[in-house]
């Protein structure tokens, strides 16, 4: 099998027929699956789901699953990702959709005229017109990655070669975000491309973890998360970490400061760490 295209969704069902229509419009020369993970919705997407599977072009085969218990977010996507058997991954999520009908067709091309990359990525387009990040056509590096937030997981297609290891740290409770930490794993496989073709479209969910209002739970994870992505790849990111986990650890402080907790000690001893 040539790809998988990664679809996880969670109440989606004013946009998942979308999201599907935008998968099954896809023109390829090599058939690819279709790995659909409902997180047991508790709407009706399993029944806009069912009703457009009829619809399915006889270039996808779909696999599609949905869990009798909700799994989380990123539990749910280390499961898809793990039931692929294509060469190369792509996704895109209940909320999202691709744009163009040569998405997966100009991604696979670049990726097999180019071994040496494990992850090529392309602009994509917000619910404002608005392009989220402004890719160009180059190498990027993976601090750049790391720093910028470059990446959409809608723009991406990258090769399907994960390791014990690799699922040992996406599995890692201390990840908030898990985009970003499964493109670090790949940007430390090999190259990473961006692609300057706007092909996606990315939608602000106000249930998202992107968009949700900020509480001392929110920062507290944040700070569980960057601590972790400063120990993982021999701690080549932590560089990069430490202002950012002295901010999250003085909020948090001044927080439990004005609940008069005895928390407070402890950030306040993360924020004066050198």
């Amino acid at each position: 099998m040539t790809l998988s295209v990664v679809l996880i969704t969670y109440n989606h069902a004013e946009s998942i027929r979308q999201t599907l229509e935008s998968i099954f419009m896809q023109k390829t020369n090599f058939r690819f699956e279709l790995i659909i993970a409902n997180d047991h919705s508790t709407d009706n997407t399993d029944e806009v789901i069912q009703n457009i599977l009829s619809e399915t072009p006889s270039n996808i085969e779909v696999k599609y699953c949905n869990h009798e218990q909700n799994k989380g977010v990123n539990n749910n996507f280390i499961w898809a990702i793990k039931q692929c058997k294509g060469k190369y991954l792509a996704f895109c999520e209940g909320d999202d959709y691709w744009t163009t009908s040569d998405k997966l067709q100009t991604q696979v091309d670049f990726m097999e005229a180019n071994t040496d990359y494990a992850m090529c990525f392309h602009k994509v387009e917000d619910e404002k017109q608005r392009v989220v990040e402004n890719i160009e056509n180059r190498e990027y590096k993976d601090s750049e990655i790391f720093n910028n937030f470059l990446v959409q997981l809608a723009g991406v297609v990258c090769k399907n070669d994960f390791s014990e290891e690799d699922f040992k740290i996406l599995e890692s409770k201390d990840i908030h975000f898990i985009d970003l930490v499964f493109f670090l794993i790949l940007a430390n496989k090999g190259k990473v491309r961006g692609l300057s073709q706007k092909m996606s479209f990315y939608r602000y969910e106000q249930n998202s973890i992107t968009n949700n209002k900020k509480s001392i739970n929110f920062y507290i994870k944040q700070l569980n998360h960057l601590r972790f992505l400063s120990k993982i790849f021999n701690g080549k990111y932590a560089v990069y970490n430490k202002n950012r986990i002295k901010l999250q650890a003085y909020k948090i402080f001044r927080y439990y400061v004005m609940k008069g907790n005895i928390q407070a000690i402890k950030y306040l001893r993360i924020y004066l760490k050198r």
